[in-house]
């Protein structure tokens, strides 16, 4: 059996943003309309939010320019998430949603850190967050969060879900 389906002939697009240092540009999310976005680093390797669209690359970065900003999701309507932090010796990740050109900052309540990795076109976001050491899996939906835990004593991530809300991700059990 298969685990992937698909064309059996590709095309490649390879993605060098100009401002991108050796580290390069890693591409995490695309769209049906093929709208891709990622991050790169620049020289002083920091992290950069990209999205390339009908043929332009752009950098989308979180309005504190003292914070990093990587992307790793695009939904049909265009809205997009991502991560943010502060390299300050104090590392805080948070997680954002930009739709109509308005951030908003997705941090489940009482975690250390939010990562959003997905999007549909509900606008329903999927993640994970950490409490001390374990990270468990999330859904965000209109402001709300639902954990997604069941039997999991330890580590869970939602990478990504449709619009049927399936979910897609991983665990490690016994951590």
């Amino acid at each position: 059996s298969r685990a992937v389906q698909g064309q059996s002939n590709y095309t490649y697009t390879i993605f060098n943003f100009p401002q991108a240092s050796f580290v390069g540009t890693v591409a995490t999310g695309i769209n049906d309309a093929g709208d891709v976005v990622g991050y790169y680093y620049d020289s002083n390797v920091y992290t950069h939010g990209f999205l390339w669209a009908k043929g332009s690359m752009n950098t989308v970065d979180y309005p504190q320019s003292q914070m990093h900003t990587s992307l790793s999701g695009i939904n049909n309507c265009g809205a997009i998430v991502g991560q943010i932090f502060n390299n300050n010796g104090s590392t805080t990740l948070q997680s954002f949603v930009l739709a109509a050109k308005k951030f908003t900052v997705v941090n489940y309540p009482g975690s250390v850190a939010t990562q959003a990795f997905g999007i549909n076109d509900y606008g329903t976001v999927s993640g994970t967050y950490q409490v001390g050491i374990n990270d468990y899996g999330f859904i965000w939906s209109q402001g709300t969060f639902t954990p997604i835990t069941g039997s999991l004593q330890h580590t869970a991530w939602v990478l990504g879900l449709n619009d049927l809300g399936d979910r897609v991700g991983y665990y490690f059990e016994g951590l």
